[in-house]
């Protein structure tokens, strides 16, 4: 399962933002640099401390390590704890990263940022 949400970011005029993610596997970041090279992509709770967030007795990493071109300690925090994430596991958080914001709050934010 790949994860972009499609209205992310788009409160800057009628462009939009692509925000990814993947599997914190071998195979899955492999598949995310190679999509970073045709698509320009923010990682969206797809680096070092999200997988270390996400970690738990989960099966073990196979495959041939790779870096990832947006946070290279991607691959030493996979390294170390050896354990693959899959997009599942963490769903929960990624939908709610979609549900609608209030109003209200949509303006504190823009007014916070400015």
């Amino acid at each position: 399962m790949t994860t972009c949400p499609a209205g992310s970011e788009r409160d800057r005029g009628n462009s939009a933002r692509l925000r990814y993610h993947g599997d914190f596997d071998w195979y899955g970041i492999a598949i995310a640099n190679f999509l970073r090279g045709r698509f320009d992509w923010a990682p969206w709770r797809f680096d070092h401390q999200q997988y270390r967030a996400a970690v738990t007795d989960t099966p073990g990493l196979t495959g041939k390590p790779v870096t990832a071109t947006w946070d290279p300690d991607l691959r030493h925090a996979m390294r170390e704890l050896g354990k693959q994430v899959e997009e599942e596991a963490v769903l929960d958080d990624l939908l709610t990263d979609l549900a609608p914001t209030p109003p209200l709050e949509r303006l504190s934010l823009r007014v916070a940022e400015k």
